[in-house]
């Protein structure tokens, strides 16, 4: 269960710089804000990767509790969501995935103003819940026919997603409940056997009842 909290808590942070970094887009005039938004950008898309190996690691772990899976469930939807809310940001022409992205052209907001920049705001949150609930669409293997995956990056998030939802609702599920029964019919097999052991145990001889008296009477 400690691992995938650390893989949730990663999960966390890697949404929260990606909401930083929507923030700061606008408002990168010179070019060394936007070399740093850049090498910025470039690290979450590392990091978005490590963190896709260790959920992958993670699922395919065969000690993983029926708990974990549960709770690696939840982790995997909000780690998707993540990566399409990072696509979304960055992917100002709706490239790689377009139908999801809420925020208008720079030019229709007033940055530098409480109204724009709340209205900005909005619209970056709006965004993320529409990755939120693409996500959990993928899951269900159901999809947005108004939200298309045309980018390399983006097709393979979602073929990795489909894939690591389907190992563990069908696969890692079936085979959780698979080994627990064997496990029970193997314990409900060695007590028929003690039984019929016990059963078919000789009785004792007098002579062993004798020694068993005598040795009751000295303690």
């Amino acid at each position: 269960m400690e691992n995938s909290q650390k893989i949730y808590s990663k999960n966390l942070f890697f949404i929260l710089f990606i909401f930083i970094i929507s923030l700061c887009i606008p408002y990168a005039k010179n070019n060394l804000f936007k070399i740093t938004l850049l090498l910025g950008t470039l690290s979450l898309y590392v990091y978005m990767f490590i963190i896709l190996l260790s959920v992958a690691k993670r699922v395919s772990d065969p000690k993983i509790s029926i708990k974990e899976l549960k709770f690696l469930f939840i982790t995997i939807a909000a780690f998707y969501s993540g990566c399409y809310f990072f696509l979304a940001t960055v992917d100002q022409n709706e490239i790689m995935i377009s139908g999801i992205r809420e925020v208008n052209s720079s030019l229709d907001y007033d940055f530098y103003s409480f109204t724009g920049f709340y209205d900005y705001v909005k619209d970056i949150f709006s965004t993320y819940l529409n990755c939120v609930y693409y996500s959990v669409m993928i899951m269900a293997t159901l999809g947005d026919s108004n939200i298309e995956a045309s980018g390399g990056i983006a097709k393979l998030l979602v073929a990795s997603e489909v894939g690591l939802t389907l190992t563990i609702t069908i696969f890692k599920v079936g085979e959780y409940y698979s080994l627990r029964s064997s496990q029970e019919a193997l314990e409900m097999e060695k007590n028929i056997i003690c039984r019929i052991d016990s059963i078919n145990r000789p009785s004792l001889t007098l002579k062993e009842k004798i020694f068993r008296v005598i040795f009751k009477q000295s303690r």
